[in-house]
């Protein structure tokens, strides 16, 4: 006799495949929640229709509606196009090639709104409790809006007088200086904070969300004083992922509305965020100190818009944002930039005017632990090596660079430098927007590049500022004035 007839298992539902992937993947639950959004939003705009059904006409009207229809923005466009691109090739596994020919929004370059030392002071006069205390942290050390929710008690170190960062953006670690003006507040907050902490203990309520499954590894980790918010929410609340009752960091829209409320007291005629005050701790950092970190700090994450500082003189080069890293190293620093929005000024390159490009350096600067001499003329006497020079162009790594250089007390550059080139293209097509009058032996020089193999590696060789690239020489580099 045949067996009773059972329910057959069926397979999970898109949304849950989408919501499982996301997981295994470890994005955040905000993550989580915007992709979801937008697919279920998606598959709604084409009546239901199952993804797999759908190709990229259906995925270009959507976005178009978006844009047209919906009016909404750059950034929202592109995160809606994130998530469809998430849909299709991390969980129905298709990886189709009009995915890659997809146009996504060209984002708008926007200055950021940065206040005056007298305007952050009047912000924060009319900011006290904890929203003030959290305010202060944002201004004196430079930490984004949810990395300073999220700390936790473990990463506030009094004695080196440190904040560590866990897990900031693009999921890095660093470490950024702790005011000492702030210290003393913070402490005396942290003190209140064991107090609550303590009547959780006896509640059984005290434990906090811990990442990678620690809680599995460690299971008593999570209700220890350590491992804590040291903003924490008024109650506890519900895990969305696990339904685990926590305690939770406190929620930002609470600063954010404080931070609003204080702007409109103070008089302020500025749309004035807790964002803001990281760009004013940039911007202020960099005016006091001729734009070079403090190198008592082991390792600074710091972004700015530097075309809004004031300069003297002529600029040469300019950037719309830089990343900057420095730690000593013996008597050496190592210094690591990351740059976007690269470009020369037309004065400088004979009228032409370059596409902004992007890339990331990594040297080590001799006998520069003890710090760095204000203005570019004071570079003059210094060497070191490049490590890497990565130069993007054309939305591609067009090349390498790495080798040892030298600025004499004159300001003239020397330098034995090998360029590996990765787009002979787009490098070869910067270089004669460079050089317009050698554009002919430009373009014979990379034509012959492509007999040489993959990245082939060509020589940069700068005398008292005279550069020569190969056989091909670039004339002469103006001195470090």
């Amino acid at each position: 006799m045949a067996p009773a007839d059972t329910p057959a298992s069926h397979p999970p539902r898109l949304l849950d495949q989408v919501r499982d992937r996301i997981r295994v993947k470890h994005y955040s639950i905000r993550t989580e929640d915007q992709y979801v959004f937008w697919i279920k939003r998606y598959i709604f705009f084409h009546g239901k229709r199952h993804p797999r059904e759908m190709g990229a006409p259906e995925v270009e009207s959507f976005l178009t509606d978006l844009a047209v229809r919906g009016r909404v923005a750059a950034s929202t466009q592109n995160q809606a196009l994130s998530a469809l691109l998430f849909l299709y090739r991390e969980v129905l596994g298709i990886d189709l090639p009009w995915l890659d020919n997809v146009t996504r929004a060209k984002q708008p370059q926007r200055l950021p709104v940065a206040l005056t030392p007298t305007e952050v002071q009047a912000v924060l006069d009319r900011m006290d409790g904890v929203y003030g205390l959290m305010a202060r942290l944002l201004y004196g050390t430079g930490m984004r809006l949810m990395e300073c929710v999220r700390l936790r008690v473990k990463d506030v170190d009094f004695g080196r007088g440190e904040i560590l960062i866990r897990d900031g953006k693009g999921a890095k670690d660093r470490v950024t200086m702790l005011p000492q003006a702030l210290a003393a507040p913070l402490q005396a907050h942290l003190a209140r904070r064991r107090l609550g902490y303590e009547d959780d203990v006896r509640n059984g309520c005290a434990a906090v969300w811990l990442p990678d499954a620690l809680d599995k590894k460690y299971p008593n980790a999570a209700t220890q004083w350590v491992w804590q918010y040291v903003f924490c929410s008024g109650s506890p609340s519900t895990d969305p992922r696990s339904g685990t009752i926590r305690r939770h960091h406190i929620d930002e829209k609470l600063l954010q509305r404080a931070m609003k409320k204080a702007v409109a007291e103070a008089g302020l005629n500025k749309l004035a965020t807790p964002h803001t005050l990281r760009h004013s701790f940039a911007t202020h950092l960099i005016e006091s100190g001729a734009g070079w970190v403090p190198f008592a700090v082991e390792a600074l994450d710091l972004r700015a818009d530097l075309d809004s500082y004031p300069t003297e003189g002529a600029v040469l080069l300019a950037m719309d944002r830089a990343e900057f890293h420095m730690r000593p190293n013996g008597p050496d620093l190592d210094l690591a930039i990351r740059f976007a929005g690269l470009r020369a000024d037309p004065s400088a390159t004979g009228g032409t005017q370059l596409p902004p490009m992007r890339g990331l350096a990594d040297l080590a600067l001799d006998g520069a632990s003890e710090g760095l001499p204000a203005g570019i003329a004071g570079l003059r006497g210094l060497s070191g090596t490049l490590r890497t020079f990565t130069l993007t162009l054309a939305g591609e790594e067009g090349a390498r660079i790495s080798g040892p250089f030298e600025i004499g007390m004159d300001g003239l550059i020397d330098a034995r430098l090998d360029i590996t080139v990765q787009n002979p293209a787009a490098l070869a097509e910067t270089l004669v927007e460079i050089f317009p009058d050698f554009q002919g032996q430009i373009q014979a020089a990379f034509t012959g590049l492509a007999a040489m193999g993959e990245e082939p590696t060509l020589p940069l060789m700068i005398s008292r500022g005279n550069a020569r690239l190969g056989f091909l020489s670039l004339g002469q580099i103006p001195p470090l004035d």
